[in-house]
């Protein structure tokens, strides 16, 4: 390793003993320069962020509306289409968005028909009692059986 001797170094440079090291010849790039620079990667950041998040936005959406179309349909789907739905479904759940689902048909435009005859029948007392403790029996034996199982 060779060793620099200053005096010598600013001698070829043409520096004089007395002159002070400038900021500008020690850094070729100056401090605008580089305040420049850094707001333009800072604004070209932005920029990123911003596109980025805007690609995220319309991949959202491009599912969104897929899977819209995949539940509107009413005629039975194929394999292929019922594996991208649950996908679809399984991968929005996952991250805490709720897909929109198919409004229910709410028959308005359908008359409702009133029963024509009715049959009423009434039990007694003992009937009714009869009934619940059937019914009280049957779950005990229900019970019974999971328990021996």
């Amino acid at each position: 390793m060779e060793v620099v001797n200053k005096a010598l170094v600013q001698k070829e440079r043409g520096w004089r003993k007395n002159n002070l090291f400038s900021h500008q010849h020690l850094c070729p790039v100056s401090m605008e320069r580089m305040k420049e620079e850094g707001k333009n990667l800072q604004e070209l950041r932005q920029m990123w962020e911003i596109k980025a998040n805007d690609l995220a936005m319309k991949d959202k959406f491009s599912k969104t509306k897929l899977l819209d179309n995949l539940l509107a349909k009413t005629e039975p789907l194929s394999e292929l289409k019922v594996a991208l739905k649950n996908k679809l479904i399984t991968e929005m759940l996952s991250k805490g968005i709720i897909p929109s689902l198919p409004q229910e048909d709410t028959y308005d435009d359908v008359a409702d028909i009133a029963p024509t005859e009715v049959e009423v029948v009434e039990i007694s007392d003992e009937e009714e009692e009869d009934m619940k403790d059937a019914e009280k029996d049957g779950r005990e034996k229900e019970e019974a059986e999971r328990g021996e199982v």
